[in-house]
């Protein structure tokens, strides 16, 4: 049987080849007749079957009389397709080595006889040296939702699942639409909505692919050794890997009319060439990045690569659906294997809070190993615990906060906080400062003039330090801030001033701060108190509160269920600590509305001055 089947091989291959079936006899139009069904039922693909010599046999015995008995009484092709019909109720599993994960095939008795002719023909089953196919290769339509049409050569008409495109055949999608086509090597091109294109060639060298319009996504099979490309407006696009996006006009990254394509790589890379006028110019583009063509400049302008703006990307639509259908399918996601951004939740400020704060502290908590960032400050992140100080103007500030993971996913909150008072008049040299643990941080600016000679920062136990005069040190003209070390508890008086050689020039303003005393409680008691809050779980309520000044004795937290808690006279907790911030979780018993200040202990049975009133109802 396999030395008959052998001997009409050339002539069935030549068949094919010219279309030409009529030539063959009517035993021969049988054989020709079954190849034909292997694939327009797609019972197998080039390179996925391969039988064992035992199932072989078998299958042959089987075939040998099933085709001598039917051709014996002047059988045709019609009888024997009818005669699979009849068999299919004695289906019998054929166990094959399948390279695309699977490992048995269910198969009719003669649908297997079919497998075992086009084995003998070598026409559709059989792999070449490096992976390449032998035989003629095809596209099938395996995804088609919505309108899909596909190109008869004198108009469009609607396609439907399972349909074979060969070279040449033109797709395109509607509104609302998607389609899939799968390539027998195993590749695979999805298409958007409003997208059209042409498969120019399909061949066991080359899959190229021209993109009229819209947007694909090509998931390309590296170990088949074929060359894959998408060309689109003067441009040419060769997977180097296996996965990446372009977009042409009319899609959700180029609008319509627009000269440009944009090429985004997921995993892996590829190389995009670019023709201009005879000119042409090569790019490549690696996971993680994008590239921007623009045919409307010059040839050597018209490439822009740029990051791919992951977080955009993962959240259009067609994307998330190329992600979705990669990952049930167990292929690399690349850059979007994590497209999850980090939450921000905000401690501290509270949104819209009035304080009259010079700074305060933001607090909150996000992913851990996030960057976080203030108004466009490094905070810093301490396993998912954030804070940073900021300076506050009179009026309305505006604070965003943004956390970024090191996938490149963000998130961004703005919250406003307004600090109450009046303008300060704008000075040509401005000095600021805090107290902190290693002794007083000072900063300048100056609006209108220079200081080519540097700076002189002078200071003072009286007010208005003057140089000469007072303890001086001396700055270059590129310093804006310094850290006064001095811990003896005292009130300072700080200016700074434009050095002129020997003397000053424009002073600024003055500064009054009370440095700390290593931890003993000393110095003037003065400056501004911010409270805010939170319920941290069921009725434990959560305080926290920043100071501008001085707060020595340390503090009273006061509650009450009237407005503006006093002491003495309400609730109390004493907190020693003189720390410019702190916090303090208030177990409350009964449900109902609190109030809750705090103020700066005087050290002596009362208190200096109080912050805001915060009230916070609990259940």
């Amino acid at each position: 049987m396999f030395q008959f089947l052998n001997k009409k091989s050339k002539k069935f291959i030549k068949a094919w080849e010219e279309k030409k079936p009529a030539e063959l006899e009517v035993k021969e139009k049988i054989l020709y007749t079954l190849a034909g069904k292997i694939q327009a039922a797609r019972l197998a693909r080039p390179g996925e079957v391969s039988i064992s010599p035992e199932e072989k046999n078998r299958i042959r015995e089987n075939f040998y009389h099933k085709y001598f008995n039917l051709v014996g009484s002047k059988a045709t092709a019609k009888n024997l397709i009818n005669e699979q019909t009849r068999t299919q109720e004695s289906r019998k599993e054929i166990p094959m080595t399948l390279p695309f994960n699977l490992s048995r095939v269910t198969l009719a008795l003669a649908g297997a006889a079919v497998v075992v002719i086009a084995l003998a023909l070598g026409i559709y089953f059989t792999r070449g040296p490096a992976g390449n196919f032998n035989g003629a290769l095809a596209a099938h339509l395996s995804v088609a939702d919505g309108q899909v049409e596909i190109w008869n050569g004198s108009e469009w008409k609607p396609v439907a699942v399972g349909v074979t495109l060969a070279g040449q055949s033109q797709l395109r999608t509607g509104e609302s639409s998607k389609a899939v086509l799968e390539f027998d090597e195993g590749s695979a091109l999805r298409l958007d909505e409003n997208t059209h294109v042409i498969l120019e060639e399909i061949n066991n060298k080359n899959i190229s692919v021209t993109q009229v319009v819209g947007e694909t996504y090509s998931r390309v099979n590296k170990t088949s050794g074929l060359t894959y490309k998408v060309k689109s407006s003067d441009t040419e696009t060769t997977a180097l890997g296996t996965a990446f996006g372009v977009a042409t006009e009319n899609s959700n990254w180029v609008k319509k009319g627009e000269k440009k394509v944009i090429v985004k790589v997921v995993e892996s890379k590829v190389k995009v060439k670019i023709v201009k006028n005879d000119e042409t110019l090569e790019k490549e583009v690696s996971e993680g990045e994008e590239l921007i063509v623009d045919m409307t400049k010059p040839i050597e302008d018209t490439a822009k690569k740029i990051p791919l703006p992951k977080e955009e990307t993962a959240q259009d639509g067609f994307y998330a659906w190329n992600r979705t259908e990669d990952s049930e399918k167990s292929y690399p996601l690349g850059v979007l294997s994590d497209v999850t951004a980090p939450e921000i939740n905000i401690r501290e400020p509270l949104d819209g809070i009035e304080t009259e704060l010079l700074r305060v502290a933001v607090r909150g908590t996000t992913e851990a190993g996030a960057k976080v960032f203030v108004n466009g400050a490094l905070a810093e992140n301490k396993d998912g615990s954030f804070e940073k100080i900021i300076d506050l103007k009179v009026g309305g500030n505006k604070i965003a906060i943004k956390a970024k993971d090191d996938s490149g996913n963000a998130t961004t909150k703005e919250i406003t906080v307004t600090r109450k008072g009046e303008a300060v008049q704008a000075l040509p040299l401005y000095l600021k400062g805090w107290v902190g643990a290693d002794g007083i941080n000072l900063s300048w600016s100056l609006s209108g003039i220079t200081a080519p000679k540097g700076f002189k920062l002078v200071k003072s136990l009286t007010a208005y330090p003057t140089y000469p005069g007072d303890s001086a040190i001396y700055l270059n003209p590129d310093t804006k801030s310094y850290l006064w070390q001095v811990n003896d508890g005292k009130v300072w008086h700080f200016r700074i001033c434009i050095y002129e050689g020997g003397a000053c020039g424009t002073y600024s303003n003055d500064l009054k701060l009370t440095a700390k005393s290593n931890g003993a409680a000393s110095g003037e008691v003065y400056g501004t108190l911010a409270l805010t809050g939170w319920i941290k779980t069921g009725r434990m309520i959560t305080l926290s509160w920043a100071l501008s000044g001085n707060s020595p004795y340390g503090y009273k937290l006061v509650k009450s269920l009237e407005p503006n808690p006093v002491y003495p006279g309400n609730e109390y907790v004493y907190l020693s600590s003189p720390d410019m911030k702190g916090s303090y979780t208030w177990d409350v018993v009964d449900p109902g509305t609190y109030h809750f200040r705090v103020c700066a202990y005087n050290g002596g049975g009362g208190c200096v001055f109080y912050s805001n009133d915060y009230s916070v109802t609990v259940q």
